[in-house]
């Protein structure tokens, strides 16, 4: 490969780098107890999104119980 496109390759890759990890689940992560007790059908509880990427982003959190 010519300099120019190796250069234009390294510059590619860094460039999406950040997109690259987003999709690949690196930077997020979600943490939370493995189950809850809910003493009714709305309550808080404690969840922590950790971004440990360079950009701000925005998340939403979707639970589902196993019980109605």
């Amino acid at each position: 490969l010519s300099s120019s496109l190796q250069d234009s390759e390294a510059w590619a890759t860094d460039v999406m780098r950040p997109a690259a990890d987003a999709m690949a689940g690196k930077g997020l992560v979600l943490h939370s107890a493995p189950q809850f007790v809910m003493s009714s059908s709305t309550n808080d509880f404690p969840l922590t999104v950790t971004n440990s990427l360079a950009q701000t982003v925005h998340v939403k959190v979707v639970v589902f119980s196993e019980n109605p």
